[in-house]
């Protein structure tokens, strides 16, 4: 719901949060199918990103599964940016210096995009 201009900006006093998806909001357009929609405050500073609402608490939380998706997808990128020509040179030179130094990006990168 629209409630004004505040600073240059449009000032949204509601968001709704589908009852499939509790990780998808909706701010604009107003959904025509509100039974289908859960009618929340709407925060313009709070993140929403990587979110899911809690029906039960009545707030948003972490989505794990969102998360976990997320991090998989960066580890796949990064694999392929950071990792995987090192494994080409360890598999090339075969010594125990180019298998380290593959094996250490690897858990760098696992560290840095963790799976639960």
């Amino acid at each position: 719901m629209f409630h004004g201009v505040k600073d240059g900006q449009e000032v949204f006093e509601k968001a709704y949060v589908s009852k499939t998806c509790l990780s998808n909001i909706q701010v604009v357009p107003v959904p025509e199918d509100l039974d289908n929609w859960i009618e929340v405050d709407f925060d313009s500073e709070f993140n929403y990103i990587g979110k899911a609402y809690n029906v039960e608490k009545g707030i948003f939380e972490v989505c794990n599964t969102l998360v976990h998706e997320q991090n998989l997808s960066k580890r796949k990128k990064a694999y392929t940016l950071r990792s995987d020509h090192l494994f080409i040179e360890y598999q090339y030179d075969n010594s125990s210096a180019a298998e380290q130094a593959w094996r250490e990006e690897v858990l760098a990168i696992k560290t840095e995009y963790p799976i639960k």
